[in-house]
């Protein structure tokens, strides 16, 4: 529908779009194994996870940031684990750490959820694959939580008319021509409960571009799915407290 943008206008677009990053010297995922490592007992990924929790204190401390400014993901990632009951899984030196770095942003209410990738993609509303299926293109955004999608790219004032959790998400799958009669096109498998979403990213012109960009939205859903599956049974199955306690105690009667 309409002429597309080449490849590199694209994603100058959506590199233009992404909230401005703190000087860090880690990276998201760098953060989110040290944590979920934490969460398992790891020693050697809870000293990472200080590391981190330290740095983005320096980092915002060092920027004066004043309320309301975007964040970016990692401070979501703090924030939205920030309640009681996750907080108590941790070791008392990284909780001390979370919460400095939990003063240095404002409330997760008062900043948008950062984006991972975003774009117009296909959608078949049918429960199969069909051979002559009606295509609707809608706009999508995926963030490290949720992947959403507007009936079109100017959405400002309006919801979403998809909000799915990736924790309802069980996989994404590349879906061959010959199965799905479109190139290009993918599959988001959900819980039982609710339909699983048939896309396609066939927009741009010439064949490497819009290969690209396919490529890029499985390959960051598939990631995204994962990482949340990941902390959610990280968080459900963690060593109890107690363990930390008593390695502290551990190592205190050694230095004596």
């Amino acid at each position: 529908s309409g002429s597309r943008a080449a490849p590199s206008e694209i994603h100058r677009n959506m590199a233009s779009r992404q909230l401005p990053m703190f000087p860090y010297t880690f990276t998201y995922d760098q953060i989110h194994r040290a944590l979920v490592g934490t969460l398992k007992g790891d020693v050697t990924c809870r000293r990472e996870l200080n590391v981190c929790l330290r740095s983005f204190v320096s980092a915002a401390e060092g920027r004066k940031l004043p309320k309301g400014t975007p964040h970016d993901r990692v401070a979501q990632l703090l924030l939205s684990n920030s309640k009681a009951d996750r907080m108590s899984s941790l070791p008392d030196d990284c909780v001390e750490l979370w919460l400095a770095c939990l003063r240095c942003v404002p409330p997760v209410k008062a900043q948008p959820p950062c984006t991972i990738f975003q774009g117009s993609l296909g959608k078949q509303s049918s429960a199969d694959w069909d051979r002559n299926p009606t295509w609707k293109e809608r706009y999508f955004y995926l963030t490290d939580t949720h992947l959403y999608y507007f009936t079109q790219e100017n959405h400002k004032g309006k919801k979403p008319k998809l909000e799915l959790d990736l924790l309802s998400v069980d996989f994404v799958r590349a879906v061959p021509e010959s199965t799905s009669h479109h190139p290009d096109c993918f599959e988001v498998n959900t819980s039982p409960s609710l339909p699983n979403l048939k896309l396609h990213a066939h927009f741009l012109i010439d064949v490497q571009g819009h290969s690209s960009y396919f490529k890029g939205w499985v390959e960051n859903i598939d990631a995204a799915v994962k990482r949340r599956h990941d902390l959610n049974h990280a968080f459900s199955h963690a060593v109890p407290h107690k363990y930390w306690a008593e390695l502290q105690l551990a190592a205190d009667e050694k230095d004596d």
